[in-house]
């Protein structure tokens, strides 16, 4: 039954973006409805904080992605391709970036975003490389101060998850005789 929303009508098959964000929308909300269900309304918050950041900064990469590769992309169709967000960015913020006309102005929005705290104006070369420093800091933190187990279990199979990219970053850049200068610089911190 949720892939069949996924199917355009007239069409045989669903189409695969379309069912990619009918799946994790729904992964979503069925993930903070038990984390309230099972640890109570402070934990899941939690919870949900980490799960929703997570979203937001897939959202962020896909804004950039398409106004930096396909500008002509109209801003519903934009719109209509990204996840449920978790609440943290108003909703005007992400009209106000999803009507950026290019890149650059959407790099400008993002600077004044609740994000900035996070990264310097340098690191938003490689979009994915920010997303990630900025889920490596936020679950650190909740690492050093959650006083729940499930808060911290999170945060740390999240930073074992960047961990492992780092990991896969050193080995690729020994593989390919990168400088490890240049490595240091892809590393997440």
């Amino acid at each position: 039954p949720l892939l069949r929303k996924c199917i355009p009508p007239g069409a045989q098959q669903a189409e695969i973006p379309r069912a990619e964000r009918t799946l994790f929308a729904a992964l979503t909300a069925h993930y903070d409805a038990l984390a309230r269900r099972i640890y109570g309304t402070r934990v899941g918050d939690q919870l949900a904080e980490i799960q929703h950041t997570r979203c937001e900064l897939l959202n962020v990469s896909l804004i950039y992605r398409t106004k930096r590769y396909y500008p002509s992309t109209p801003s519903a169709e934009l719109q209509a391709s990204l996840l449920p967000d978790g609440g943290r960015i108003p909703r005007r913020t992400w009209a106000q970036w999803i009507a950026a006309p290019d890149a650059d102005a959407f790099l400008q929005l993002l600077a004044d975003s609740p994000y900035r705290s996070y990264i310097g104006s340098g690191d938003y070369v490689f979009i994915e490389y920010a997303g990630n420093c900025i889920r490596y800091h936020l679950n650190r933190r909740y690492l050093c101060f959650a006083q729940d187990a499930p808060v911290a279990f999170t945060a740390y199979m999240t930073l074992s998850e960047l961990e492992i990219r780092n990991i896969t970053t050193i080995v690729e850049g020994v593989r390919y005789a990168v400088p490890s200068e240049e490595i240091q610089k892809l590393l997440i911190r």
